[in-house]
């Protein structure tokens, strides 16, 4: 009796030590309460000199989703020799230029953050626990070039954004529904990567922000049990390097040392694209040479279908279909009979070809997103002239919007009497 004791201790031993826990419930498996990383096998992320050329680039890691980092590629970039806290401050528009900063430097996104302007922030980083978030400002965004490897027409740049700290900085585990090059300026940057493949494996418990919220510095195996059984990768990234980051792969960042990185996100795409019309080699140019998404978006036309500007118009109609010859602009315009009132006549076509002319800035034959962000206050002013015969007046805009929809005839429509959410209030349903 006392023998069959024995054994069947030992097996429960067995099967106890089998699924890595230990009788305090506490488990003892590879990476339990380690940094994230630490749980199973670990690869470095593959390496290329500089850029690649884009279609390199695009057809051997972006449509195959593979992180690069790009070893001393932002070096040419102005600021990685002009950035100095000395350099940034000495542009005054610092005083006014209003940024968002992060509470502390490990994330914690119930915490949220606060506005500050570039001078306050750049005056104190180095003896507070804050963190930048924001995008470059318009006055810098010369001192960093678009990554040669995105500078084509067809590619969606969606945002860029400014990373900025006295180091120390980490990152939830997440992911992004877009992909993305971040170019390290100063400092040191660790990227630990999951792949998107492991989705079943990663507990992503807030789908409203695609990220998780296990602890990064001692990762629960008995709560995530899923991150013991995954492949890791790092990316170390030293001043000047960028890392291109795929779509839906999992990561987590870590910076060190006083550290400034740029990053620009650009459209996922599910199929690849033609990129025959990418020039082999482009000229350097800054970000402000580009237009974002967001920034296009800001410019849009308001929520109520209005104009706020015609600007902002022509941006949000241009938003999905990025360029118009004359004829297709002509097209999209008179789709809309809210904001334009149409003849038929002559008069149609003359003004439309006086807008289509200020706004084809390169006189191509084409208007695009870019073109149109980027005219002045000048052209905007010449364009309300142009466009004045056909504009609906924001007053009678206003009136359409306000007017009640027609009612239908419900004569022969069955109804049926249901309770209100709240219970108290019966209301009518189909």
């Amino acid at each position: 009796m006392k023998l069959k004791f024995t054994s069947l201790a030992v097996c429960s031993l067995l099967v106890i030590g089998y699924l890595g826990i230990t009788v305090n419930g506490e488990s003892d498996r590879k990476g339990h309460l380690k940094p994230l990383g630490e749980a199973g096998s670990l690869s470095e992320t593959r390496r290329y000199d500089g850029f690649p050329p884009l279609k390199t680039f695009f057809n051997d890691f972006v449509w195959k989703s593979i992180p690069l980092v790009m070893k001393g590629a932002a070096k040419s970039f102005p600021a990685f020799s002009a950035w100095s806290d000395e350099y940034l401050l000495s542009h005054p528009e610092t005083e006014t230029w209003k940024m968002f900063v992060e509470k502390r430097k490990k994330e914690n996104r119930s915490l949220g953050g606060v506005d500050s302007t570039f001078k306050e922030f750049l005056l104190r980083y180095n003896t507070t626990d804050e963190y930048l978030i924001a995008n470059v400002p318009g006055f810098l965004k010369k001192d960093i070039h678009m990554p040669s490897c995105l500078d084509c027409d067809v590619i969606n740049y969606v945002d860029e954004v400014m990373w900025f700290s006295s180091g120390g900085t980490k990152s939830v585990l997440h992911n992004d529904d877009v992909d993305n090059v971040n170019c390290l300026i100063r400092g040191r940057k660790e990227l630990v990567f999951i792949n998107k493949k492991y989705e079943k494996e990663v507990a992503i418990d807030h789908s409203e922000g695609s990220y998780s919220s296990v602890d990064v510095d001692s990762v629960d195996l008995n709560k995530y049990p899923g991150l013991g059984k995954v492949e890791y990768e790092i990316a170390r990234m030293e001043a000047g390097d960028c890392l291109f980051i795929p779509y839906h792969w999992y990561h987590h960042v870590r910076s060190y040392d006083s550290n400034i990185a740029v990053n620009v996100w650009f459209q996922h795409f599910p199929k690849p694209i033609d990129l025959s019309s990418c020039p082999e080699k482009t000229e350097p140019k800054g970000l402000d040479n580009f237009v974002f998404e967001t920034e296009a978006s800001e410019a849009s036309a308001g929520e109520d279908g209005q104009m706020d500007t015609l600007k902002g118009y022509m941006l949000d109609m241009l938003g999905d279909v990025k360029k118009a010859n004359f004829k297709e602009f002509s097209s999209l315009l008179k789709e809309d009979t809210n904001n334009w009132k149409w003849t038929g006549e002559a008069s149609d076509d003359e003004a439309i070809t006086k807008m289509f002319e200020i706004l084809d800035t390169n006189k191509d034959g084409e208007v695009n997103i870019k073109e149109t962000y980027q005219i002045t206050k000048e052209d905007e002013t010449a364009l309300d002239q142009a466009s004045s015969p056909i504009s609906v007046p924001l007053q009678q805009q206003q009136q359409q919007q306000d007017q009640p929809p027609e009612e239908e005839d419900n004569e022969n429509v069955d109804f049926e009497y249901v309770e209100d959410d709240d219970g108290d209030k019966p209301r009518d349903e189909l």
